[in-house]
């Protein structure tokens, strides 16, 4: 069972979320560090590094589909 959490356990799910926090950010969200960065992609990737933002990953059993 998956958990919230804020610290990215490998380098697999640090990507995977700085690709979606980064797409927030695309989106109009506002960065939550200053930083002089301007690429979204550097800005989303640090925020996640200093666990600024939470996330949520399943397990691979939550997202597997049974047979029908």
């Amino acid at each position: 069972m998956a958990g919230i959490t804020n610290k990215p356990g490998n380098k697999f799910q640090l990507i995977t979320v700085s690709a979606l926090r980064c797409k927030q950010l695309i989106d109009g969200a506002k960065p939550k560090i200053e930083i002089t960065a301007k690429k979204w992609a550097t800005i989303a990737r640090e925020e996640v590094r200093r666990g600024l933002i939470k996330f949520t990953m399943r397990s691979d059993k939550e997202g597997e589909q049974s047979p029908e």
